[in-house]
Parts: C-alpha cells; structure tokens; sequence
C-alpha cells in the first residue's frame, strides 16, 4: 500500500470527561475565549500523558475539536432529514419537521454532549423513522403525500388526531418534560390549523 499520496485522519475522545464537565480551575467566571483555551490545554496535557513522545513527534498536527452546540446539532439535523428524503424519494415520500420537533431531536441528543452527535443518528431512528415506517404500514402514509413530524408533550394529552407516534423519550435533561414526535399529513395539519381558528 503507498501512503504517499494519502492523508491519515485519527480520531481520539481522549479528554471527553474535561469538555463534559466543561469546567476551568478556580471559581471567578471565565469569558468564553479563556475556557475554550483552557480547555485545549487540559487535552492536550491528557494526549502527552495517553502517547507516548516517539508517536506524537510522527504526527503533523494535533487538533482539538469544540463541543457540538445546539446550533451545530440542529444543523447536523437538517442535513441527516435532507439524506433520508433523498433515500424516501424513490418511494414518493418526503418529510419535514417542524421547529419543535426539532428542538425535541436536539434536546434528546444532547442529554449526554460527551458523545458529540452520534445519538443524534439513533434520535432519528427512534422518533422520526420508526413512526414513519408504521404510518406507511397502517397506510396512514401513501406515497405522494407530504408528511410532517411535530412534537407533542405526553404530558398533555392534547390533540393527537389519530395520528402514528414514536415512543415517550422520558425526562429530558434539567427536568424537561418528557415528548413524543407525531407523523401528519400536510392535510391534516391544515385541519388542525383551521379547526384552531
């Protein structure tokens, strides 16, 4: 195999534990320059003390990825839903979350930020996916029809409207309350929206 016109790309979590605490020694607050600065140097303090010298002097760079924020999540989002509607086009299908729905997604994923976006995947499964595979199988979901997932609280039983949902996700982080997403036809959404007026 020549490597001589390749670029080797590793990847570590080494120093996970310090980006989830996302705290700096001392207790005044710290602006957020100085944290994230901070927070490369704890890491890269952890990589000396994980590798040994002989293996660090044979790398080129050394490069310290920031926390996934709410933003990143939700833009993440949007392109994992955009590749599921290209996979959903060859059966006539497309979806679309509302901005609650949304919210919900990047709220279950961000219960544990030690594991970046990888849970957001299996977010997607779990509540948009799986009830909309069970819409189509009822055939509450045909394909050609647009369809539309929404967030709706378990806590408040409200109008639901028959409509297929993915399971409760349970408390959500600093006591948020506990949701499911609903699977609507764009149709019936608008009844929805006009039975409200």
């Amino acid at each position: 195999v020549d490597f001589k016109n390749a670029i080797i790309i590793m990847t570590s979590n080494i120093g996970a534990r310090h980006l989830q605490k996302q705290a700096v020694p001392g207790f005044a607050p710290v602006d957020p320059s100085r944290r994230s600065q901070a927070m490369r140097d704890l890491i890269r303090a952890e990589v000396k003390k994980t590798f040994s010298p002989e293996f660090l002097n044979r790398l080129d760079a050394t490069i310290v990825f920031d926390p996934l924020t709410r933003d990143d999540l939700a833009a993440i989002l949007r392109r994992m839903i955009s590749r599921m509607n290209e996979d959903l086009r060859d059966r006539d299908l497309e979806v679309a979350l509302t901005a609650e729905a949304e919210e919900f997604l990047t709220r279950v994923t961000l219960r544990d930020p030690a594991y970046g976006a990888r849970p957001l995947r299996r977010a997607i499964q779990k509540y948009v996916e799986d009830p909309l595979a069970e819409a189509v199988l009822t055939g509450e979901v045909s394909p050609g029809t647009p369809v539309e997932l929404d967030y709706r609280s378990t806590l408040s039983e409200g109008q639901g409207g028959g409509a297929s949902k993915a399971r409760p996700a349970g408390d959500g982080p600093d006591g948020e309350e506990p949701g499911e997403l609903v699977v609507r036809t764009r149709e019936r959404t608008r009844e929805l929206e006009e039975a409200l007026v």
